[in-house]
């Protein structure tokens, strides 16, 4: 074993973003786990004009109502930041023996709230074992990146251990620049059942079908209001306000969100880790997504023939999600995955 005995995950692990701060905290919650004499935590780092855009920009408002929205959000989520001993980013980094790069966007190279930064692609801690788990660059592509920086990317990548990404965009991108196959794994969502989050009410709540997301179009949201109405359902939108539903909470914690997604009767999502949490608890759920999240969503949903949950006018919201159908197939990327972070990490300690 190396000195300090320090693992750190690299990854927007500090955000108010219910899906990043959740991917981050079951992956440092797993090793943990696995991993029960390290000192197993987060990097402490996020870029300036990222902490700019997640805790200062949204409080920048004439409107009453939407400060005290996000004061009151923010309060929550630091309160469960704390809590769960999530540090805050600090100025000075510290050093670590095993640096876990991912999960989430942070290699999308053309961020559009700090652009690129190095740090993220290996450039931080160089003596560090570096081992990427499930990054993704989100909708970038690499015609629009220069070659200084595809040669910085190239350079540090080189340098870790073992590579993994989340999506098949992501797995282009490592091909092409490193002239590499790459393994896809799942979501640190999915790596096990468990939720290592405070245990709540558990049942399903017949009354309520959930909303998380944003983008659905006027066609989908007629269709929904009229199931749920025929169904005597009430929308709960959960993590951003549409008018449309009959409850917003938009002023909930960690624990608040999953209690949400792991009990109701039937789930509506636009959102990447709407798929992951519908997927982790068995739900009956349906999806519609834009460009911005189909580069991250494709693989998944095809992989595991989930095409038919694609809200569409003709599909029937009764229809069952049949979780047996591909069991198997699902248990077998999970090993996968599992032993993939667990294997990289053990063949260096």
């Amino acid at each position: 074993m190396k000195k300090n005995n320090k693992i750190r995950i690299i990854t927007y692990y500090y955000t108010n973003n219910y899906g990043a701060l959740l991917q981050g905290f079951l992956l440092r919650e797993y090793l943990r786990e696995k991993f029960p004499k390290f000192d197993v935590n987060f990097y402490d780092y996020l870029p300036k004009k990222l902490i700019y855009h997640e805790f200062y920009k949204p409080l920048i408002t004439i409107k009453p109502s939407k400060f005290i929205y996000n004061f009151n959000k923010f309060y929550k989520l630091n309160k469960w930041k704390k809590k769960n001993k999530i540090p805050p980013p600090k100025k000075k980094l510290l050093n670590s023996d095993i640096n876990i790069f991912g999960s989430d966007e942070i290699w999308n190279f053309d961020n559009k709230y700090f652009g690129f930064d190095p740090k993220y692609f290996g450039s931080i801690n160089q003596n560090a074992i570096k081992i990427s788990y499930a990054p993704s660059i989100g909708m970038a592509k690499i015609d629009n990146i220069d070659k200084y920086k595809i040669d910085v990317i190239k350079k540090n990548l080189s340098e870790f251990k073992n590579i993994s990404v989340r999506d098949y965009g992501t797995y282009e991108f490592i091909k092409s620049i490193l002239n590499k196959k790459v393994p896809i794994v799942l979501d640190p969502v999915l790596l096990e059942k468990k939720i290592y989050l405070q245990d709540k009410i558990s049942q399903t709540n017949n009354s309520i079908a959930l909303v998380y997301g944003f983008t659905f179009s006027n066609e989908e949201i007629k269709k929904i209001k009229l199931f749920t109405k025929e169904k005597k359902l009430k929308i709960y939108s959960i993590g951003f306000f549409n008018k449309w539903a009959d409850i917003n909470l938009l002023n909930i914690d960690i624990d608040d969100f999953i209690f949400f997604f792991n009990t109701s009767k039937i789930i509506f999502t636009s959102m990447f880790h709407g798929v992951m949490l519908s997927y982790k608890f068995n739900k009956n759920f349906w999806f519609t997504y834009n460009e911005i999240r189909k580069n991250k969503l494709e693989y998944f949903i095809n992989f595991l023939e989930l095409n038919n949950r694609k809200i569409s006018l003709e599909k029937d919201f009764d229809e069952e999600l049949d979780y047996n159908k591909n069991f198997y197939k699902f248990e077998k990327w999970q090993k996968t995955s599992q032993n993939y972070i667990l294997n990289s990490i053990e063949s260096y300690l």
